[in-house]
C-alpha cells in the first residue's frame, strides 16, 4: 500500500541499516541483472542517501528514474522470480542479495524474517 510522491504504487525495495552507524548509500548500486551488477547508481551527494543507524529507505522499482534518487531504473516483475542485489561501490563486491518467488500476491511484501538478518546468516 505505498505510495510514492507521485501517487504511484510500484514495487518496493527497503534497504536497512543494521549498523550503529550512519550508512552512506551514495554511490552503491542496486541492479536486477545477476549480469548487470552496476544497473542502477545510487547517486553521490544526496543528504537522503544517509541511512542513520537501525533505520531504512525505500527505492521504487517503477522503470522512472527520472522522478529522483530513489526511483529505480528496472521494475520488479510479479510474474517471475525477482533477483535484487545491493553492491559496494566497486560494483564489485555484493553487499546482499535476495530472490523473490513469482506470484507473490498484491500487496504482499516479502524479504528477511528480522530486519537485517538474511536467511543465511
Amino acid at each position: 500500500n505505498y505510495v510514492d510522491n507521485f501517487g504511484q504504487r510500484s514495487g518496493w525495495i527497503e534497504i536497512y541499516n543494521n549498523t550503529a552507524g550512519t550508512m552512506d548509500l551514495g554511490g552503491r548500486y542496486i541492479t536486477n541483472d545477476r549480469n548487470n551488477p552496476t544497473k542502477y547508481a545510487i547517486p553521490r551527494g544526496d543528504i537522503s542517501t544517509q541511512i542513520k543507524p537501525h533505520q531504512h529507505t525505500l527505492f521504487w522499482a517503477d522503470n522512472s528514474p527520472f522522478n529522483g534518487t530513489f526511483h529505480l531504473n528496472f521494475e520488479l516483475d510479479p510474474t517471475v522470480e525477482n533477483y535484487i542485489a545491493l553492491y559496494e561501490n566497486d560494483g564489485i563486491t555484493l553487499l546482499d542479495e535476495i530472490v523473490i518467488p513469482a506470484l507473490i500476491p498484491v500487496d504482499r511484501k516479502y524479504g528477511y524474517p528480522e530486519d537485517g538478518q538474511s536467511y543465511t546468516q
